[in-house]
């Protein structure tokens, strides 16, 4: 009842002003409420409380009003500590789900990245059960970050994690079109010179640009055109700029033609003769 209750806008605002939604907040702090349940039956009823409590606070966190009495209740510093000292999936799930809301905030924002929890939303990408709450809160994270401006050392690592492991769903995805959450933070994440660098090693952009060309998926070369925006990464296209212009001519998508070209025309090599390139392919 509480639940769908909570979807109407005029009674949560009667419920902030009972200060509902303090009690709730106080009901994340779990790590005292498990000291005080000795039995493994109690820690799962304490896990099930805790799990409908933030399901409520996902609800209601959607409206504008609820963010910032969330964030005046310092309620994204204790999601962060039941989200760590929890070893329940779902209610993971639903933790991230409110920090994601919450997000929107530009000061929210900027919490996960100065309290470190960057980490743990990496990590939450690899599990099945947070992946795509993970993702999606990545994407928001990145979304506030200047790419011009240095990223402090941790973040950077965390970030490099996290395209790590988006790369490797890329590649897997069995969609013919990238999931819009995947391609959303890939591109976000190409954006960063220390990301875009390890996209650039090895085989793994010539599997992506393989991948953009099979199914003309604009997003993904979007993506591969924002690694081209580096000077320092130029060298690692050298292999496959017969297939981008030969990607271009063939286009069967104007989207993706212009980010074809667009990255054909970041590029440039001092051993590519691109007159050449052009009469070969009649372009």
């Amino acid at each position: 009842i509480l639940l769908n209750v909570a979807e109407d806008s005029n009674v949560q605002v009667k419920m902030v002003r009972r200060n509902i939604v303090k009690f709730l907040v106080d009901e994340l702090r779990r790590q005292e409420t498990r000291k005080m349940l000795g039995s493994v039956t109690d820690t799962k009823m304490t896990d099930d409380l805790l799990q409908l409590a933030v399901i409520f606070l996902r609800s209601i966190s959607i409206f504008e009003e609820n963010v910032q009495e969330l964030a005046r209740l310092g309620a994204m510093e204790k999601l962060q500590g039941l989200y760590n000292a929890s070893n329940h999936p779902d209610l993971k799930d639903e933790v991230l789900q409110v920090m994601s809301n919450l997000t929107f905030d530009e000061k929210q924002r900027q919490f996960p990245i100065n309290s470190g929890f960057h980490r743990q939303i990496v990590k939450g990408i690899e599990e099945p059960v947070t992946r795509h709450v993970a993702i999606k809160l990545l994407y928001q994270i990145t979304t506030g970050l200047d790419p011009n401006q240095p990223l402090p050392e941790e973040l950077g690592k965390s970030l490099e994690m996290g395209t790590q492991i988006l790369c490797a769903l890329l590649i897997q995805c069995k969609n013919n079109l990238v999931d819009d959450h995947l391609i959303s933070l890939g591109v976000n994440l190409a954006s960063f010179e220390r990301c875009a660098t390890l996209i650039a090693k090895g085989d793994l952009l010539g599997k992506l640009l393989q991948r953009a060309y099979k199914n003309w998926d604009n997003l993904l070369m979007k993506l591969v055109r924002n690694v081209s925006n580096f000077p320092r990464l130029w060298k690692a296209f050298s292999p496959y700029m017969h297939q981008m212009v030969g990607m271009a001519i063939r286009a069967e998508s104007h989207d993706y033609l212009v980010e074809t070209l667009r990255t054909l025309g970041n590029i440039q090599l001092h051993d590519v003769l691109y007159h050449q390139l052009l009469i070969k392919h009649s372009f």
